[in-house]
């Protein structure tokens, strides 16, 4: 083993080193250009682009050179067990992938660390051991994909979802995730390694991991399908329901979006309502849309992986200094820029003069990473401050209630005239001018509790009227799970919050069911609800895996939306069943691809065809009929 190790290493050693030096370069002009481990920005896109697509091209190439005709024969029947050449070859193959990608990070991560030019915290080693991680995944992905009979082994790039698009959250967590990734790209690398490489695996276990793992890229490719069999003909023979006149579909969700807020209200408002159209159309005329974030967005979450960081460092330009959050000591730290020592922290007492880090102590530390905003406020959860860095001063500006918490950050609206902001509560709209002062709290010119607790995503606008504002709160699933609606409310410059209307619309769009409903037909239990389930779960800081899984059990479908998934699912087994027979598949073999398309439906499908040797297979049956038939005439 070691000899062959040490000669696969050899063949690549030479070019590892010229790409280690090459990324190593790369590094220290990133540093050059601003801090590296500032958080998402250029870094983290260049380590995900380089640890995805380095490791895959070079795993592909490396098997593929071996599976040359002669080549491969020749690997195989060396006097060692399969097992051992494979360890030989994949070891070779990672340290190469290490030495040119973690090498590097981890030795530019010490330099920075040591020399003390950046805030560097355990958190962002561990964010090495990720990059790491995402580097092996794609290397064994590359390997499946070099050597496995499947032709859909690309697919698997799609877990990638899980690796790189999560919400803040514990390292340990998606870590772990990693780790379950790699593990099982692993167990399907390893068992593609064999004499007979053309052969399909049809051990069921294999079988099963790779049908998960490619099944939510194959479920994108069949809702991408609505374009040929739906949109694109509607659009070349018809008229797309897209492209309905909005006063034409007043009962759908769609009508609700618009440039003109007397049209969008008119629509809205019952016919009988007169005395609020009489007061609110005619002052719509012209008002312009002011739209606001009402939808949660998380905060960081204390030690999270440094690529997860929404915010950066924030430099003064008045004070020289550079403002940082330590996730060790939960503080802002304020850095000269000139000489690189530290000089302040902020904590949520406001501003300490120290001249080391030892200086911290018995301090008010933030509970959660805070947002710092426009280089003036500090958010937490609770809280906002308003802060002078030049004159070292900090106030409240606003606090919550009781159980309450803010959404999001604050925006600014109206060409800087408003500012407002949500909680998950209500609607708060300040004056900028008063907002942005700096010895005062400030008082909302708005607020306006939410009428409904929304299931889904809310959406809110408002328009400005002479006597008050006009918000109206929306969404897809405003009154449970695809119920859109809409409330319209009225608030006045007195305080009072006046109840508008309500509607219920019939669906978002005029689509047919089946178009709208693609998603959960065509596989209603693995991808509708197994796979979006997990992926909410593992994005979400808010609920936990089990509340979130119950959430999508409870969902409730239309009658014929069910006749759809049904319908779909049962055509899905029997045909899974009749190919398999045909194809002369064991027993065996046959109930487990049953139970996959009843799990999986037109997904399961797609994966029996792409993971076992069915066409192969009747196709040998028909040739070896037709021979014995002919056979038959002869004799």
């Amino acid at each position: 083993m070691r000899d062959l190790f040490l000669s696969e290493l050899n063949r690549y050693k030479a070019y590892a080193k010229t790409a280690a030096f090459i990324f190593l370069a790369l590094l220290a002009y990133l540093s050059s250009q601003g801090d590296l481990m500032a958080g998402r920005g250029m870094l983290s896109t260049v380590l995900s682009g380089l640890a995805i697509i380095l490791p895959l091209i070079f795993s592909v190439t490396q098997f593929l050179l071996h599976k040359r005709k002669n080549h491969w024969a020749y690997l195989m029947h060396r006097p060692l067990a399969e097992q051992i050449i494979f360890k030989a070859l994949i070891a070779a193959g990672l340290s190469i992938v290490m030495m040119v990608l973690v090498v590097p990070l981890l030795f530019m991560l010490v330099v920075l660390d040591s020399a003390s030019l950046e805030l560097i915290e355990f958190r962002h080693y561990l964010y090495v051991g990720h990059v790491a991680l995402i580097a092996i995944f794609a290397y064994f992905t590359g390997v499946y994909i070099a050597l496995s009979a499947n032709k859909g082994a690309l697919l698997i790039l799609g877990m990638l979802l899980f690796v790189l698009n999560s919400t803040p959250n514990s390292p340990f967590l998606v870590l772990f995730v990693d780790l379950i990734m790699v593990a099982l790209v692993y167990f399907l690398a390893r068992s593609a390694f064999k004499l007979n490489v053309s052969q399909h695996d049809t051990r069921m276990s294999r079988q099963f991991i790779a049908a998960i793992l490619m099944g939510p890229a194959l479920g994108a490719i069949l809702m991408s399908t609505q374009a040929l069999f739906y949109h694109i003909p509607v659009t070349l023979f018809s008229t797309h329901p897209d492209r309905f006149e909005k006063a034409d579909i007043p009962e759908y969700y769609a009508s609700m979006w618009g440039p003109d807020a007397k049209a969008v209200l008119d629509r809205i408002l019952p016919v009988d309502e007169t005395q609020w159209r009489a007061h609110l159309l005619p002052n719509l005329e012209g008002v312009s849309t002011l739209f606001m974030s009402t939808h949660p967005t998380s905060f960081d979450t204390l030690n999270q992986l440094m690529h997860q960081d929404q915010q950066q460092r924030y430099i003064d330009m008045k004070t020289l200094t550079k403002w940082q959050f330590s996730h060790q000591y939960q503080v802002f730290l304020g850095y000269d820029l000139v000489s690189k020592n530290l000089k302040h922290v902020i904590d949520q007492n406001g501003f300490h003069a120290v001249t080391s880090i030892d200086d911290i102590q018995n301090l008010e530390v933030f509970s959660h990473p805070p947002r710092l905003i426009a280089g003036r406020f500090i958010q937490t959860p609770n809280t906002l401050y308003v802060l002078d860095f030049e004159e070292q001063y900090m106030e409240i500006k606003f606090q919550t209630q009781d159980d309450e918490h803010f959404y999001g950050p604050f925006e600014t609206e109206r060409d800087g005239e408003l500012v407002s902001m949500a909680t998950n509560l209500r609607a708060l709209v300040f004056e900028k001018r008063d907002f942005f002062a700096l010895n005062t709290s400030s008082a909302p010119l708005f607020s306006v509790p939410y009428p409904e607790q929304a299931f889904g995503r809310m959406y809110t606008q408002f328009y400005m009227l002479p006597d008050g504002a006009l918000f109206l709160f929306h969404g897809r699933s405003y009154f449970g799970f695809q119920k859109p609606g809409v409330s319209v409310v009225f608030a006045d410059y007195a305080g009072e919050v006046t109840p508008v209307t309500s509607k219920q619309y019939i669906a978002h769009r005029p689509l047919p069911k089946f178009v709208a409903e693609q998603e959960f037909w065509q596989s209603p239990i693995f991808f509708a609800t197994v796979f979006e389930a997990a992926n909410e779960a593992l994005n979400s800081n808010d609920q936990s895996i089990g509340a979130v899984f119950d959430d999508y059990l409870s969902r409730t479908r239309s009658a014929q939306v069910m006749a759809y998934a049904i319908g779909f699912t049962l055509f899905s087994m029997a045909l899974v069943y009749l190919l398999a027979r045909r194809a002369q598949l064991s027993t065996q073999q046959q109930l487990f691809w049953v139970g996959m398309a009843l799990f999986m439906s037109l997904i399961g499908v797609a994966c029996f065809m792409l993971l076992t040797p069915w066409l192969s297979n009747i196709r040998g049956a028909n040739i070896k009929a037709s021979t014995t038939s002919s056979n038959a005439i002869l004799n």
